[in-house]
């Protein structure tokens, strides 16, 4: 779905939520504007957010390890965090495991992780 918002009906192996779909369909033109695609805006968040521990990359092709690099080294400003926002679904009640009125857009860290490093160690483990 992340790689193709309009054609894709399936999210994380399972049919996805409708709101997840009109999500994706309402982030992939912001990000189109942004000049990046969902996919690596989904990266981002998915490495930015403090209640994600893990976050694993599926690939079908070791060619693909050079473009996921380049996605890792795409910087997101805080405004288009704040552009996103109002696409997102709210998730369920009681899903955070942030502190009370903590949000992960306050909570975001850009320097948490080292694209260089990652990018190390992909190519390495593609050998």
């Amino acid at each position: 779905m992340l790689a193709n918002p309009h054609g894709a009906t399936k999210y994380g192996y399972r049919p996805a939520a409708e709101a997840t779909k009109v999500a994706a369909l309402a982030l992939d033109p912001l990000c189109g504007g942004w000049g990046t695609d969902l996919a690596t805006a989904a990266l981002h968040f998915s490495l930015g957010d403090p209640r994600i521990h893990t976050s694993v990359v599926g690939i079908s092709k070791s060619e693909r390890l050079d473009s996921l690099a380049k996605s890792l080294a795409v910087n997101f400003p805080d405004e288009f965090w704040s552009a996103a926002e109002p696409c997102c679904p709210t998730p369920p009640t009681g899903s955070s495991h942030l502190p009370e009125g903590d949000s992960p857009r306050d909570s975001r860290n850009r320097g948490a992780y080292n694209p260089s490093i990652t990018t190390h160690r992909l190519r390495t483990s593609s050998r």
